[in-house]
């Protein structure tokens, strides 16, 4: 599968190089003013001239950290409970995670849908994700960074199923541990595993890792491939082959990313 991808990387990468030539990034910069609030009065009195207090509120690290982990969850359509309840001190940091051992043990006992979900909540305390748009997804990550994971899907039928994925969010194992309509239940084509790459700021291609995909992370790529600057944020993103290393067929594939954002 990995030859096929460097083939298909090759053969794009002749289309794509002039395309680039023209093309421009664009920086705004944001401006704030700060106004005085003045409150006048009319008659024998003087005009008395006030201006309003300005009350700043500082935020801790973990106060930014929870918000900035809240802000994942409303654009996954969700929460990451645990690690809500962790920064909240409600839940210890090395609070255990249940095993992949020990989940295939729970589902082999047998048990319903609902049985087994508590099983698992006994043991890992709150899942990683809960929420969903259309179906009810809840994630019990195996690891910190959730590359692997045991999820919960409620929709037409109940499936539990163990996911593996690489550093970019690609499924590279699939299984299902149960189904609740076994001979109607098949192995989805359309999981993306959004609510792993959110988590983790993973953006597939963004070399200099400011968050986003464009022209920047191409020049970046290519000076590095070239020698021209051994700067590069971090080299697992630019992999977008999946090869596990970085060469001109990653750089090909990463000139089509960008050319494809741009016209969404």
């Amino acid at each position: 599968m990995k030859n096929i991808k460097a083939v298909i990387s090759a053969a794009l990468c002749a289309g794509l190089g002039l395309s680039f030539a023209a093309m421009t990034m664009n920086a705004g910069a944001v401006e704030s003013e700060e106004s005085l609030v003045l409150e006048e009065y009319t008659g024998t009195m003087p005009v008395e001239t006030t201006a309003a207090i300005t009350t700043t509120t500082v935020m801790t690290d973990t106060e930014a950290e929870l918000q900035k982990l809240r802000e994942k969850g409303s654009r996954m359509v969700g929460e990451y409970t645990r690690q809500e309840k962790i920064l909240l001190g409600e839940l210890d940091a090395d609070a255990p995670r249940i095993t992949l051992e020990e989940a295939e043990a729970i589902i082999e006992e047998g048990g319903s849908f609902r049985d087994i979900l508590k099983k698992f909540m006994e043991i890992h305390k709150y899942p990683d994700y809960n929420g969903g748009s259309g179906v009810s997804n809840t994630e019990f990550w195996l690891n910190d960074s959730g590359s692997c994971m045991i999820l919960f899907t409620v929709s037409n039928f109940d499936t539990i199923a163990y996911i593996e994925s690489s550093y970019l969010g690609s499924i590279e194992e699939f299984r299902f541990l149960y189904n609740s309509y076994e001979d109607k239940a098949e192995i989805p084509q359309n999981i993306h595993l959004d609510e792993y790459k959110v988590y983790n700021d993973i953006v597939a291609g963004d070399v200099n890792d400011d968050g986003s995909l464009n022209v920047a992370d191409v020049v970046m790529l290519q000076r590095w491939i070239i020698g021209a600057s051994d700067e590069l944020a971090d080299w697992r993103l630019g992999n977008v082959v999946e090869d596990d290393r970085l060469d001109s067929f990653d750089l090909c594939l990463l000139k089509r990313m960008v050319v494809e954002s741009m016209r969404d």
